[in-house]
C-alpha cells in the first residue's frame, strides 16, 4: 500500500516534514515521478489564507519493522515521515476538488494511481 492508496481508502495521514513540521493530510496523492503531494486539514475553510497544497519529491519507502505503520519520502529538505492520523479521522472537502487545488498551485503535476481526476495537463 502506498501513501495515496491508503488516503484513497479513505484513510487520514499526518505527515512530518523537516521544515513544516506536523501536518494532518485528509488527502494525499502518489506522483507519478516518486513522491507526494497532499492538502492540509482546514483547507476547505471559506477565507483559508495559507497555503494548503504541497508536493515532496523524492523516493517513498516503507518504514522499517519497529517503527509506527507508515512511510518515508526523502526529500531534499531532509526525510518526510507519513503515518496514520489516530485523532479524529475525517477526510475533509471532496478528493477531486482537492486534485484541483493541488494541480491549480502546482501546473504540469501527475498523479500515479487516480482515478476519476481532473486532468493535470
Amino acid at each position: 500500500m502506498t501513501p495515496g492508496e491508503a488516503s484513497r481508502a479513505g484513510k487520514v495521514l499526518i505527515i512530518y516534514h523537516p521544515i513544516g513540521g506536523k501536518r494532518i493530510a485528509p488527502h494525499v496523492f502518489d506522483l507519478e515521478d516518486d513522491g507526494i503531494a497532499f492538502i492540509d486539514d482546514g483547507w476547505t475553510a471559506p477565507l483559508v489564507s495559507y497555503h494548503v497544497a504541497h508536493l515532496v519529491e523524492g523516493k517513498v519507502f516503507s518504514l522499517p519493522s519497529g517503527m509506527p505503520r507508515g512511510w518515508c519520502v526523502g526529500s531534499e529538505d531532509g526525510e518526510v515521515i507519513i503515518e496514520f492520523y489516530s485523532g479524529n479521522p475525517r477526510q475533509e472537502g471532496d478528493r477531486k476538488d482537492a486534485c484541483r487545488t493541488i494541480i491549480q498551485n502546482f501546473p504540469g503535476v501527475a498523479f500515479l494511481g487516480e482515478p476519476n481526476t481532473p486532468s493535470s495537463s
